[in-house]
């Protein structure tokens, strides 16, 4: 018997926890002194630093076998041709190719900005099984109804040697705030890879950044 599985949960249980905090640290952080948030300021800055420092490291990490390059062009101010890739430092293969074109615009008194992107990519490093991709091709779309909000979607099929399938789909709601981002999407994966632990699946994500300010009296 197959138990009831809601795949959202732990991303809606990080949004409630991020929430909770960001409204305790607002009322807890009124009753300090200027100087006092002044200096909790500092020292998590300096906290990030720290992490950040820890994450840089693994660039020297003689494990550490990728090398991501972009080049991009544009023709026009509201078209980017670009080709992405990624290189094994130790022979220097390359084990991904990626070609893609974006576009932006601002359709007159339709939307506020339309974001189209559409990609080709070869996975180098694959090899050939049934229902997994070596190449896929994808489109990205995104309008935004104003300066805060927008919706969109993404599709992606993959093909390999002997046949073509869907790898991939999902629609996104987005808030672009001063202080806050949300975005909510529902996505199905339909590809399976045994060797990777890939399943189909389908569900929702929530995504939400909040940037906190600084506000003097």
């Amino acid at each position: 018997m197959e138990e009831a599985v809601f795949v959202g949960l732990g991303t809606v249980i990080n949004v409630a926890a991020i929430l909770i905090g960001s409204t305790l640290g607002i009322f807890a952080g009124a009753k300090f002194k200027e100087q006092t948030r002044d200096l909790v300021t500092t020292v998590l800055g300096f906290v990030t630093l720290l992490a950040a420092a820890d994450a840089l490291k693994q660039l020297w990490n003689k494990n550490f076998s990728d090398l991501v390059s972009r080049f991009g062009i544009k023709p026009h101010k509201t078209t980017e041709l670009y080709y992405r890739n990624r290189v094994d430092s130790k022979d220097a293969t390359i084990r991904r190719n990626e070609f893609g074109v974006d576009f932006n615009f601002e359709p007159a008194h339709v939307l506020e900005k339309v974001f189209l992107n559409l990609n080709y990519i070869d996975y180098n490093f694959l090899v050939p099984l049934a229902n997994q991709a070596t190449q896929s091709t994808g489109i990205t779309s995104r309008f935004h109804i104003n300066k805060e909000w927008y919706f969109g979607g993404e599709l992606r099929r993959g093909a390999n040697l002997t046949n073509s399938f869907p790898v991939s789909a999902r629609f996104n709601l987005g808030y672009l705030g001063e202080c806050a981002q949300l975005k909510i999407s529902a996505f199905k994966d339909y590809t399976r890879d045994p060797t990777r632990n890939i399943r189909p699946s389908k569900g929702f994500v929530i995504d939400l950044d909040v940037h906190l300010k600084n506000i003097s009296d």
